[in-house]
């Protein structure tokens, strides 16, 4: 079986940011441009307190463009408990196909990168967050796909295929002179998926090395769809949370 490999490293993502005459009009006039700003920035009128860049703006294909509005709070919306957000557009000729506001998993009021990557027959987005607390860093990816068209509906929702940790470590907690029987993680997940540009839901392959509770790993996992819950399953040994 083929597989695509996405080059989703447990780092952040170093995407350009547009400048403002490169957004689609029809993003574009849901934000307020602020100005004095070294990279062009935004506001949102219906979310006061946060400022957005344009973390991804790709196309896709003659008539698809994906952009992705991401949102980091201001002074007084950085906090350990806030969290910032992904604003997901899918545009066909200049016209919203497709939307989506997500809440990010950051800490700070971050929100985190967004890339783009054809999964199956449709192009998906891969956000990337996470956090840095205590000893204790995760880095997660979750995947969101526009739902198979709907001839009645003007508007396509945005689905949620998959979110799970791409790396995970208690290093900086787990120093067993001093916590006794700490089991120390350092584990890496890539993902790729089944190369079936005819399929909405490819397996999901998930490759998982480094160590796991203080044991070296080096493993495979393929996953398919799970249409019940609407998502692809993540293995419960490597789906760590602190």
């Amino acid at each position: 079986m083929k597989k695509v490999l996405l080059s989703l490293l447990p780092l952040c993502l170093s995407l350009p940011v547009l400048a403002a005459d490169a957004l689609p009009q029809a993003v574009a006039s849901q934000y307020q441009a602020l100005g004095g700003q070294e990279n062009p920035t935004w506001q949102k009128a219906d979310n006061p307190g946060f400022i957005y860049t344009a973390c991804l703006n790709q196309q896709t294909d003659a008539q698809q463009r994906i952009v992705v509005m991401c949102g980091d709070g201001d002074e007084n919306h950085n906090s350990g408990v806030d969290t910032g957000f992904f604003d997901i557009w899918y545009l066909e000729n200049d016209r919203v196909t497709a939307e989506k506001i997500i809440e990010g998993g950051g800490r700070y009021g971050s929100s985190g990168s967004a890339s783009a990557a054809k999964i199956g027959s449709r192009w998906g987005v891969v956000l990337e967050t996470g956090y840095a607390l205590q000893g204790f860093v995760q880095t997660f990816y979750s995947f969101y796909v526009p739902k198979e068209r709907d001839v009645v509906a003007n508007l396509q929702d945005v689905e949620k295929l998959a979110h799970l940790p791409v790396y995970s470590s208690n290093a900086g907690y787990c120093d067993p002179s001093v916590v006794e029987g700490c089991k120390l993680d350092e584990l890496v997940s890539t993902v790729a998926f089944a190369d079936n540009e005819t399929e909405p839901y490819p397996d999901m392959i998930i490759h998982a090395t480094g160590m796991l509770e203080g044991k070296k790993i080096d493993k495979s996992f393929t996953q398919a769809f799970d249409r019940k819950t609407g998502e692809y399953p993540i293995p419960k040994e490597i789906d760590i949370g602190y």
